[in-house]
């Protein structure tokens, strides 16, 4: 099928596209922050009969509505998608929700708010770039223990329980546990995806801590982990003692290589931007359907 994917036009997302020409599907992907393109996107995609329009619009008034709104009752299926949290819920995903076909979101709550204000909104989980993250590849010098994530103080519902769990993490484990990302001081730097990827390779024990706990919400950094062969721990819903002694467990366990094998196995098999294409396909299928 013809499809026009608007979204974050640029590594690791550039994978969405990807997926959607891997899986024999002839689309056109562009930025979301250039008007002028994306006016003309979707006044060709009405002409040229495209029939799933894939949206991540990050601000308010970034696309004319009334161009998703006509494309969408020309028959193509047309979804914003959202895989960040922010909260309360942005006006902007509201207001187009009345021009698309459907709303989704990585988290329950969204949707449930979105429905009881009568729009079709789903769950659509995020995806990953398995180009980038795999566990073949080359691996940077890192010490055993790391945590990728940025530091903003207080800003989001847990952010300030991240930013505890990074000082119990230094505190218990010192030079063996290493912070990458901003606002966590000087020296401290944030990594590209390629970085990212090869210091995942050469760790042991990764920490995922989201800055909401929402159901149905993880960050991709989670998925990126795991998919890179880093076995990984998801320690939003717990408290500092828990954190501390998962890795002591899990950073001596003569089977966590194996685990975390079979993590990335599963991440291949079932998280990459090809698997939400299916669901994207299977979707538009039921709307053309009716």
């Amino acid at each position: 099928m013809k499809v026009l994917h608007i979204g974050i036009n640029a590594s690791p997302n550039l994978a969405i596209a990807r997926a959607f020409r891997v899986c024999g599907h002839g689309t056109t992907g562009l930025g979301w922050r250039d008007r002028k393109a994306t006016n003309a996107a979707l006044d060709a995609a009405l002409m040229d009969g495209t029939e799933l329009c894939f949206m991540q619009l990050q601000a308010a008034n970034v696309v004319d509505a009334t161009r998703v709104r006509a494309l969408r009752d020309a028959g193509c299926f047309v979804v914003n998608w959202c895989g960040d949290v922010r909260d309360p819920l942005p006006q902007h995903y509201v207001d187009m929700a009345d021009h698309v076909s459907v709303t989704s979101f990585t988290n329950m709550p969204d949707v449930e708010a979105l429905k009881a204000m009568g729009f079709d909104a789903r769950f659509l989980q995020v995806g990953y770039d398995e180009l980038i993250y795999t566990p073949e590849g080359s691996a940077m010098p890192t010490p055993p223990i790391v945590f990728m994530g940025n530091n903003f103080v207080d800003r989001f519902p847990l952010s300030g329980a991240r930013a505890a769990m990074v000082v119990r993490m230094r505190q218990a484990f010192g030079k063996d546990f290493a912070v990458y990302g901003s606002g966590w001081g000087y020296g401290i730097k944030r990594l590209n995806p390629e970085q990212e990827a090869a210091t995942y390779r050469g760790a042991k024990v990764a920490i995922n801590f989201d800055h909401f706990d929402r159901e149905g919400f993880h960050s991709d950094r989670y998925l990126r982990a795991m998919a890179c062969g880093c076995f990984t721990i998801e320690a939003t819903r717990l408290d500092l003692d828990e954190i501390v002694e998962a890795v002591r467990e899990w950073i001596g366990a003569d089977f966590r290589a194996e685990h975390a094998t079979e993590d990335a196995a599963h991440m291949t098999e079932n998280n990459r931007w090809h698997n939400r294409v299916a669901v994207l396909e299977e979707w538009t299928k039921h709307h053309q359907e009716g």
